[in-house]
């Protein structure tokens, strides 16, 4: 039989999977977008599906890695110092990623105000920066550890059922 935390880890790994995607997608769009300054409709463009983006896909897949990272933590035999290290750099990252969708629905409302195109730059320089730092050291860590833990968990199994 599967363990539960198994079961668990790989819904885990697929919530965070799909947030990679998204972030990578994102970042795609906003960087495009910040290197063309002349295109004024192909940032009006990249602001409204980064919108879209945050608000009916990456909210509810980070509910979903926040849900499953909990349920991960109670079935974890015992939490060890890596795994507090983990869920700190998991928690700085949603602290500081928290700004993101923030200012991406900010500059959003902007924009549908009719904000002038400065001023929306400026909002897009804020959403890239807070997310390049909050994925560059905390969630690279969170992430590190997670494949760390998960493999000495798997090759622990291994050897504890060979037994």
């Amino acid at each position: 039989m599967i363990p539960t935390i198994n079961i668990v880890a790989v819904v885990h790994l697929a919530f965070v999977s799909v947030f990679i995607g998204l972030y990578a997608a994102e970042a795609v769009l906003e960087l495009y977008a910040n290197f063309h300054p002349g295109d004024e409709p192909t940032h009006r463009a990249t602001i409204t599906m980064h919108y879209w983006i945050d608000v009916l896909i990456e909210i509810p897949v980070v509910l979903g890695i926040i849900v499953s990272g909990l349920l991960m933590a109670t079935l974890v035999v015992e939490l060890t110092a890596l795994h507090w290290i983990k869920i700190a750099a998991v928690v700085l990252f949603l602290a500081i990623a928290v700004i993101c969708p923030i200012e991406v629905v900010k500059r959003y409302a902007l924009m549908r105000r009719g904000g002038s195109e400065e001023g929306l730059r400026a909002k897009s320089k804020r959403v890239i920066y807070s997310a390049a730092f909050s994925a560059t050291f905390f969630f690279s860590t969170a992430f590190a550890l997670g494949f760390w833990l998960a493999y000495h968990r798997v090759i622990e199994s291994i050897y504890t059922s060979a037994l």
